[in-house]
């Protein structure tokens, strides 16, 4: 289920980047203040989130949501799994008094989500840290398949089809009557065979004449009539030796091949001030929308950045955020047709906003191309 509580969370490696900063009163827990002025915090185990929280307009809020953490933390009840996308988050819900947060939500006791999960089994996982038996209550295996499976070996008793007597038709009557009073139809045929006749003479009555004089045919012209050239194909942009850059899962940070295709386009850019380049990001489909929108935007602003380091004017380079919107192979269960979705396509523009370099896709399996 997406709600609008989404909204309030940041993404997770916001959290992962502050995992240092443990607070001193709450063992256990990272707290720190956004650059957006609100105040945020993590359950931690060692590096690892446990629980994410969402946005406090100050930090006596941000302690009272701390304080409902550890209130419920050890109440296996608490806990639920939400799917959404193909990822799995664990929930930490608190009592009715808890404080409430930033967002628009009316009633609103949700006081921690882990971060995204790529299954049930990996969320059992992070749970381990606070024993076997917690983890299995907090969270339960799905218990459905195997009731169906029972379900599928029970013999339901059919009951028996009715038996019905379809009564037999009455005798054909027969066409003349026994005592010999019935019409006999034998003396009809010679004039059922007189009546094709009689048509056949009258069609040779009413056969039109031949004119009395031939008008003049045109002749007809049998050259070929003349077939209007194809239109010529768009013009592809040359590629310029530029290729798509590619992100580990749930990350926006720049690799080095990616550094060096950025290198290359900024070459390009600084042998003509006129140039312009576009940065297009996109991600998987696991997780919502909202998430998939604001990490897009953060790939691209991560291009943009090190263009920028390289010497490039930021005014010279714009970003566009696609999400998971334009797959260009299949999103599998595992990374093996998802990883070609998580990119950012470079272009370059001359002076007048024509397309001049492209960069061009990796090679995905014919298996996995989107059809």
């Amino acid at each position: 289920m997406i709600t609008q509580r989404d909204d309030d969370y940041l993404i997770c490696k916001e959290y992962q980047a502050r995992i240092d900063q443990k607070s001193s009163e709450f063992p256990g827990f990272i707290t720190f203040q956004h650059p957006n002025g609100n105040y945020y915090f993590a359950w931690v185990n060692g590096d690892e989130i446990i629980m994410r929280s969402e946005a406090y307009p100050d930090e006596e809020r941000m302690i009272r949501g701390i304080k409902a953490i550890l209130k419920n933390k050890d109440i296996p009840q608490r806990y639920k799994v939400e799917e959404a996308h193909g990822v799995y988050f664990l929930l930490l819900f608190g009592g009715g008094d808890h404080q409430q947060h930033t967002g628009n939500m009316d009633e609103h006791n949700e006081i921690g989500r882990s971060c995204p999960k790529k299954s049930r089994d990996e969320i059992l996982a992070m749970m381990m840290f606070n024993g076997a038996d917690f983890a299995r209550s907090a969270v339960p295996l799905v218990a459905a398949a195997g009731l169906a499976a029972l379900a599928s070996q029970v013999e339901l008793p059919t009951a028996a089809a009715p038996k019905v007597e379809i009564p037999a038709p009455p005798p054909p009557v027969a066409a003349t009557a026994a005592d010999g009073t019935g019409f006999n139809w034998k003396w009809l045929l010679p004039l059922l065979l007189l009546i094709p006749l009689f048509l056949w003479w009258k069609s040779c009555q009413n056969k039109p004449s031949e004119p009395e004089s031939s008008a003049t045919v045109a002749p007809v012209d049998t050259t070929t009539a003349a077939v209007p050239a194809p239109a010529a194909p768009v013009e592809q942009a040359p590629h310029c030796d530029l290729n798509w850059i590619l992100f580990d899962f749930d990350q926006a940070e720049i690799t080095a091949s990616a550094n060096t295709e950025l290198s290359t386009m900024a070459a390009i850019l600084k042998k003509d001030s006129g140039t312009t380049g576009l940065l297009v990001a996109h991600t998987d489909a696991r997780g919502t929308n909202d998430y998939n929108v604001r990490l897009s935007n953060e790939r691209a602003a991560a291009a943009k950045n090190a263009l920028v380091a390289m010497g490039i004017d930021g005014s010279r380079i714009s970003t566009k955020a696609s999400s998971e919107d334009h797959p260009i192979a299949t999103n599998t269960e595992d990374d093996s047709g998802r990883k070609f979705n998580r990119r950012v396509e470079l272009h370059v523009m001359d002076s007048s906003g024509k397309e001049i370099c492209t960069s061009i896709p990796p090679s995905v399996p014919e298996e996995l191309k989107i059809k």
